[in-house]
């Protein structure tokens, strides 16, 4: 019985910590961070997740407390991958653009190349 108390208390542990990881995660990616922080949020959430991974896999169960802080993790997870997918959404909107614009500036280059052109020459 104590046995199960510690491996209860070690499992509300482990999803806590990947509740704190999983909220600072999207904390940074709802505003907008890239680069190291965002790298070593990603790997601290990573790391909770295989935790606790490992702890509901060696015979944890989950109360309703600590399925409720799951339920918070997944919509947690869910902001974060609808973060970026409106990010990607904007990027393909800029390929877009660009692609347009270079498009246009072949074309008139193109133009330009099959106009006959005046050429002075002084005496």
């Amino acid at each position: 019985m104590c046995e199960s108390r510690e491996q209860s208390a070690s499992l509300e542990s482990e999803v806590l910590a990947l509740l704190r990881a999983t909220e600072a995660l999207a904390e940074r990616v709802l505003a907008g961070e890239e680069g190291e922080p965002l790298s070593l949020a990603m790997a601290r959430r990573d790391d909770a997740f295989d935790a606790f991974q490992a702890r509901v896999a060696s015979g944890g169960k989950l109360d309703a407390a600590t399925r409720a802080v799951v339920l918070r993790v997944g919509e947690l997870d869910e902001a974060i991958i609808g973060a970026g997918r409106s990010l990607i959404g904007a990027l393909h909107g800029e390929r877009l653009d660009l692609l347009r614009r270079r498009s246009a500036i072949q074309a008139h280059a193109a133009r330009e190349r099959g106009e006959a052109r005046l050429v002075t020459v002084k005496a």
